[in-house]
C-alpha cells in the first residue's frame, strides 16, 4: 500500500481489495464523524437546558449561558 502526496491532492495506489477496504474506511470515518457531531449537538443541548434552568450559572447580571 502506497500514500504519497503531490500537490495537494491525494494519490493512492492499490489492489483492488484495498480500494475496497479504503472505500468502507472512509465510509465508517464519515459515519463516525456525523455521530461525532450529534453526540456534540445533545450535550450542548443539555448543557444549555441545565445552565439556563441553574441560577448558580445565570446570575442576577444575566450573564451569557453557553
Amino acid at each position: 500500500m502506497q500514500f504519497e502526496i503531490s500537490n495537494n491532492s491525494a494519490c493512492f495506489s492499490f489492489s483492488s481489495s484495498s480500494i475496497s477496504k479504503a472505500f468502507w474506511l472512509q465510509k465508517n470515518i464519515r459515519i463516525g464523524t456525523i455521530s461525532f457531531i450529534i453526540i456534540l449537538f445533545i450535550l450542548h443541548s443539555f448543557i444549555a437546558i441545565y445552565t439556563k434552568t441553574n441560577k448558580v450559572y445565570c446570575t442576577v447580571h444575566k450573564t451569557i449561558c453557553i
